[in-house]
């Protein structure tokens, strides 16, 4: 009896921490490989919870003619949020597209003309420690 009761312990245990994500994991895609689908023309809108909290987006150019996209952040007032580009090509070369960078409240933004297949992942994060957990950026991509 106690190695069953124990033996469901530790299962209920491992499910636990298995099926358990952090807040910011909730409120973002906090790493690359969980990166989250943007759709051009729409904006995303989140906080970021930490100094070091990172959000995810990536777009592929699934259509058969070459894009030029824009992509911004604007960061909440008196914040300074970075974002930067890190394109993929069909063949696995990669690359990385820094914005200009517009100060606490300001929109960084970057150009990028992709190919077809290209994809591209954008990566928003506080500028050194700038973050308030209250306040969203919008994220924006169009072409």
């Amino acid at each position: 009896m106690k190695g069953k009761l124990f033996s469901s312990l530790i299962a209920s245990a491992i499910l636990l921490a298995v099926g358990t994500q952090s807040a910011s994991a909730q409120l973002g895609d906090d790493s690359r490989p969980f990166a989250r689908w943007a759709n051009p023309d729409w904006h995303y809108t989140a906080p970021l919870l930490s100094s070091s909290d990172e959000d995810w987006y990536y777009w592929i150019n699934e259509t058969d003619s070459y894009k030029f996209i824009w992509a911004s952040v604007q960061s909440p007032a008196g914040l300074n949020y970075d974002i930067r580009g890190f394109v993929v090509t069909p063949s696995g070369q990669e690359y990385e597209i820094h914005s200009n960078e517009s100060g606490p409240g300001g929109i960084d933004s970057f150009g990028i003309g992709m190919n077809p297949g290209d994809k591209i992942y954008f990566r928003i994060r506080p500028d050194l420690v700038d973050y308030n957990p209250t306040l969203n950026y919008d994220f924006r991509i169009s072409y």
